[in-house]
């Protein structure tokens, strides 16, 4: 599903339980460029994870892949990129100096209502580019054993 809440139930049986991994099957985006020339951390865009119940854990916690691209309008000038989760920064700090896009990923934990957050800066007074922030994960039905990442229905 394209938009900003990953589909929470199984397209076969209509079970709410999917089991989230991280995997290249893109579930949500928000891809449009957004631009920023603050020179601290500022929110650029959001997800919000559906209300699935990932049965992973005893936390209900599962791993979802991050992606997003990071560029810079002047080459002198390095920009920073962070994954943040319900306004904390959970991801790694990324930076590029390139003024044609960089793709950066990372496998994150998350569960049910936690706000995917994507913030950047630059200098102050150049430009930091973003665009492409998508949520990628394999979801697996508890119920009929449904893959969504090869649209097939598994038999036990």
């Amino acid at each position: 599903m394209m938009g900003n809440i990953l589909d929470p139930r199984c397209v076969v049986c209509a079970d709410p339980y999917m089991v989230h991994k991280p995997s290249n099957n893109l579930k949500a985006s928000s891809d449009s460029e957004q631009t920023t020339t603050s020179a601290t951390y500022i929110k650029i865009k959001e997800i919000t994870v559906a209300d699935y119940a990932p049965k992973i854990s005893d936390k209900d916690i599962g791993k979802l892949r991050i992606k997003f691209d990071l560029a810079t309008n002047n080459s002198s000038v390095a920009v920073y990129g962070r994954i943040y989760k319900n306004g904390g920064a959970v991801g790694t700090e990324r930076s590029t100096q390139s003024t044609t896009y960089v793709t950066f990923t990372e496998d994150l934990e998350f569960k049910a209502g936690d706000k995917i957050q994507l913030y950047a800066h630059s200098d102050g007074s150049e430009l930091a580019k973003v665009s492409n922030f998508r949520v990628y994960a394999d979801g697996t039905c508890l119920s009929c054993g449904y893959n969504d990442s090869m649209r097939t229905k598994h038999s036990w």
